[in-house]
């Protein structure tokens, strides 16, 4: 079914996330999934609402038009309002095209987003196939970058709802889980040599030392350069039209003969 007017789906694959983002006339709504996610896991995915507006008034109606719709895949369904959804994913689902719909506040399909799902056989190395089938212990990275995601891999298991990942003592942001990977949000303001937990509910399943780098942004000269080179020549050219004013070029002297 093509999507209603004013409504489009689009699915990108990024820092080991599936962003579904549906675009409607009033906003954003996106749904984050893990990308390791097979069939009969259960995962769990952020849902975010961007909505549209020059004004807060604008945006608080909008938004309110956002979190009245809902998510299904399957014949499970999640609602907008909500921050976080979980998920059984179908039986069915395959490296075919697999389906996520978007539906309005009556339950009216509105958009329709199509997930292709890599095969298994490409991945050959040992020891991401341990965590394909979530037998590896969890590993704690050495090292992140602040307010970017992050990937925790290992046997995470299936209680979701009761994970929880501390860095620096501070909780993060879950962005989506499976049975093998959790993906969460770095603290953007913490920095430096840390602590890194991954607790469910109150048991810890791993931790270990963390550093929480900066982004860095490297420093490009050209726009500066160009800029200046602009602004040389422009002073030159003033220059030059100013002594050209000021002294006119004179012709000939009359001759007296």
């Amino acid at each position: 079914m093509p999507a209603h007017h004013g409504y489009r789906a689009s699915i990108n694959l990024k820092s080991d996330l599936y962003n579904v983002v549906f675009r409607t006339p009033y906003g954003a709504i996106t749904l984050d999934l893990p990308a390791d996610l097979k069939a009969g896991d259960r995962i769990s995915g952020a849902i975010i609402t961007d909505p549209k507006g020059r004004t807060p008034e604008v945006r608080e109606a909008n938004r309110a038009i956002l979190t009245s719709y809902s998510l299904s895949i399957g014949d499970q369904s999640a609602s907008t309002k909500d921050t976080m959804s979980n998920w059984q994913v179908p039986a069915g689902w395959d490296s075919q095209a697999n389906e996520i719909l978007l539906k309005d506040a009556q339950g009216n399909e509105v958009a329709r987003a199509i997930l292709t799902l890599p095969t298994d056989d490409i991945v050959q190395d040992p020891k991401k196939q341990n965590d394909r089938n979530g037998t590896d212990r969890i590993r704690i990275p050495r090292a992140g970058q602040a307010g970017q995601p992050l990937t925790l891999r290992g046997a995470v298991g299936e209680d979701l709802a009761a994970l929880h990942v501390l860095i620096g003592g501070e909780d993060t942001s879950l962005l989506a889980a499976s049975p093998r990977s959790v993906i969460v949000m770095t603290p953007k303001n913490h920095f430096g040599k840390t602590k890194l937990q991954v607790k469910q509910g109150d048991m810890v399943l791993a931790e270990g030392d963390y550093r929480n780098n900066k982004v860095s942004r490297s420093f490009n000269p050209w726009p500066y350069i160009i800029g200046a080179v602009v602004i040389v020549g422009a002073a030159v050219a003033y220059i030059a039209i100013s002594v050209a004013n000021i002294h006119p070029t004179f012709g000939p002297f009359p001759s007296f003969e």
